[in-house]
């Protein structure tokens, strides 16, 4: 469960933006790493693909509506990315595993 919520995250936080900005999106195994090194390889690649977006066009409504790649990610993506994330260190939790406010947020 662990690992298959880290991959819905970085093909979450990697597909949106590349397919709304038409691009070809990356190629990425459909399977859930086995290892904490590949997981984060993973989501560095994702995230340095999301972050290479400039402009998004989608039409909702009817209406051709076109945001900037940082906008999409500040309010579209990452609330996607820190349900699944917490849903993740949810999962952890529940398993035994003791971590806390500092393992989530990381070195920031």
């Amino acid at each position: 469960m662990f690992a298959g919520q880290i991959r819905q995250t970085t093909d979450f936080a990697r597909n949106t933006p590349g397919r709304l900005a038409g691009v070809t999106l990356p190629a990425f195994a459909a399977t859930d790493d086995t290892t904490l090194v590949a997981a984060r390889d993973r989501a560095e690649k994702s995230m340095a693909f999301a972050t290479s977006i400039t402009a998004i066009s989608w039409t909702a409504g009817g209406t051709q509506r076109t945001m900037k790649g940082r906008a999409h990610r500040l309010h579209f993506c990452l609330p996607n990315f820190y349900f699944h994330t917490t849903t993740a260190d949810n999962i952890v939790r529940q398993r035994g595993i003791e971590i806390g406010k500092r393992d989530f947020l990381g070195t920031c």
